[in-house]
This record gives C-alpha cells, sequence and structure tokens, in this order.
C-alpha cells in the first residue's frame, strides 16, 4: 500500500512502509498532522497537512490519524 501526495501540480507516491511517524497538534483548531518518513522524499522527511474539518471535535484525535497509524503498522 501506498501514500499519493499531492502539491498543486506534483504528486508523488510514497510506500507505507516508508511511513515512520504519524503525530497530530490537537491543540490548534484544525488539528495539523504531521507525516514523517524514514528517508527523503520529493517534498521532505516530513509532510504537514489539514485533515478535513469535524465540528465539535476540540480535543479528540481525528480518524486519520489512528488510520494511517493503522494502514503503515505503527504503535501508538
Amino acid at each position: 500500500s501506498s501514500l499519493v501526495i499531492s502539491k498543486y501540480l506534483k504528486e508523488i507516491v510514497v510506500p507505507l512502509r516508508e511511513l515512520k511517524s504519524v503525530n497530530e497538534n490537537r491543540w490548534i483548531n484544525i488539528h495539523p498532522v504531521t507525516l514523517s518518513f524514514r528517508r527523503e522524499t520529493d517534498f521532505g522527511r516530513r509532510v504537514m497537512f489539514m485533515p478535513c474539518l469535524r465540528w465539535f471535535s476540540f480535543l479528540s484525535s481525528h480518524p486519520v490519524v489512528d488510520e494511517l497509524r493503522t494502514a503503515a503498522g505503527l504503535a501508538t
């Protein structure tokens, strides 16, 4: 399995096995998620994205964080 990461006109594919960690900042209302990779990608070793907004989910973790960790086989 792989991640498809897009930045406007450029798109890259990164194997899930290259995912080193998935971190979320729950203290910021948009809950930015940072993906860290084992190796350098065309977008660097880290990629940050804003998951879709969930109303009334102030301090709870966004479901995409656990989904990515599970898909990559990362322990939480």
